[in-house]
């Protein structure tokens, strides 16, 4: 899962700066090839109840896209803004549908693409000959591009808007200065639309400082959209205190040196949340290279902070998991011959060891717990206490499965390595009972999908 995990995230950082066909055509070959589709792609609803596919890739390969009719077919149902998926036997449950047919497809699965309102605006869709076996990692999958997706689709939207509010504006209001700022403001937009997934824009004038917020950065904030007249001072109020002295300084250094403005800090909205939030922003100046106006973006990126704060979480976990058997007799670790119980009971003891090592030490992630809980299972038979599923870390799952995996397929000093097969048996066997369901599937998924040779490179996935 932990790899898994880390792939995912790889994929979604090196896609961040790739705007439109680009980006489209970009994460439904890497996605086709992570989930071993024999189809992937992005469709979105144009008139008529019907899809535009922007991208589609088959076998590593972009194809041309089509327009094609929603009714009748498993598009349908995900256009409402469900999750869909058929794992086998697509062809019969929508018979109308006949490029299912044409194609050979068996198994199908579709997760809708909503914009900042919620409202689904299109489809991100793997289509399989076969039957889907791995359909929790799937929609993993499809769900972490999907947001990005949608994004990428209402900025194209908003950017052609502004293209032609900005044609209007050259024609009605040429005349006046006014309309030389209001144009900058247009072509900041524009250029704003190009370069990020738009979801709230703001504007300070610098000359008679007042400030105006979109409804998103409202909602960012925890507010009603325009419930208040928005000025600086209210702004640095939901500046988290420790961040404020660094985002000035980075936003006044941005005016001083004509560059553009980049900070990632925190905010406190308006129900005392701490959230994390992106800020982009340009400023314009007049001839004389005075400031004018500051053009800017906010996106709460709170969810990809955690999520990528909790996967670092278990990496440092997984590195020092086994630390307490330093406390363990070197020859009890190396013995080639059954273990008695009284040296099994020994050797369980590195799970307590290793929390008490750190007893003193305070992390930012539940390490100490992690650790002490490795070798729990699902079902309450692991160790050192016996923990149920509920009781335990999602981390320590993570870690528990994980380090089965390691061990079958490589050698131990009582035994040369089981291989892969093994491993796969031994944790469908125990899924359910020994180890969380969920956590299993992603592991199957990833490991039945071909992306990794375990058996050529064990050492790649060794915790």
């Amino acid at each position: 899962m932990d790899k898994n995990l880390e792939i995912l995230n790889k994929l979604l950082i090196n896609n961040s700066p790739l705007i439109g066909d680009n980006f489209f055509n970009s994460i439904v070959k890497e996605l086709n090839n992570l989930i071993g589709a024999d189809y992937t792609f992005i469709g979105k609803f144009i008139k008529e109840r019907k899809i535009k596919t922007l991208a589609i890739c088959s076998s590593n390969e972009l194809l041309e896209n089509i327009v094609y009719e929603l009714n009748d077919t498993p598009c349908a149902n995900v256009s409402l803004g469900n999750v869909c998926v058929y794992p086998h036997d697509i062809v019969n449950k929508f018979p109308q549908d006949y490029l299912l047919k044409e194609m050979d497809i068996e198994g199908y699965a579709g997760v809708p693409l909503l914009n900042s309102k919620k409202v689904p605006i299109g489809v991100f869709v793997a289509l399989f000959k076969k039957c889907i076996s791995n359909s929790s990692f799937i929609t993993l999958s499809l769900n972490l591009f999907a947001q990005k997706a949608a994004n990428e689709i209402e900025r194209i939207e908003i950017e052609n808007e502004l293209i032609n509010k900005n044609k209007k504006l050259k024609e009605e209001v040429a005349a006046r200065k006014k309309a030389e700022i209001n144009l900058r403001s247009t072509n900041r937009r524009l250029r704003k639309a190009e370069n990020l997934a738009r979801l709230g824009n703001w504007e300070n004038n610098l000359i008679d400082n007042t400030l105006i917020w979109s409804d998103e950065v409202f909602i960012i904030f925890g507010e009603i959209p325009q419930s208040f007249e928005p000025t600086y001072d209210k702004f640095r109020e939901y500046i988290h205190p420790e961040d404020i002295e660094y985002l000035e300084q980075t936003y006044f250094d941005s005016i001083k040196n004509h560059k553009e403005y980049f900070v990632t800090h925190r905010i406190i909205n308006s129900i005392g949340k701490v959230c994390y939030v992106e800020e982009r922003g340009k400023t314009i100046y007049d001839e004389k290279s005075n400031p004018i106006t500051t053009f800017g973006t906010v996106l709460d990126v709170t969810e990809k902070h955690t999520y990528q704060d909790k996967i670092l979480g278990v990496y440092l976990s997984a590195l020092v998991h086994d630390i307490g058997k330093i406390g363990i007799r070197i020859d009890l670790l190396e013995q080639v011959t059954p273990l008695t119980e009284d040296e099994f009971d020994e050797i369980k003891k590195h799970s307590q060891f290793g929390f008490e090592i750190f007893s003193n030490v305070e992390f930012p992630w539940p390490i100490k717990k992690i650790i002490l809980q490795h070798h729990e299972n699902n079902d309450g038979s692991g160790y050192p206490f016996g923990l149920k599923g509920y009781e335990l870390l999602e981390e320590s799952k993570i870690i528990r499965i994980c380090d089965t995996f390691e061990a079958v397929i490589n050698d131990r000093p009582y035994r040369k390595a089981l291989g892969l097969d093994k491993a796969i048996d031994i944790l469908e066997n125990g899924s359910g009972s020994l180890y969380d369901k969920k956590i299993i599937s992603v592991l199957l998924g990833l490991i039945k999908s071909g992306e990794y040779d375990f058996k050529k490179a064990p050492e790649h996935i060794r915790i």
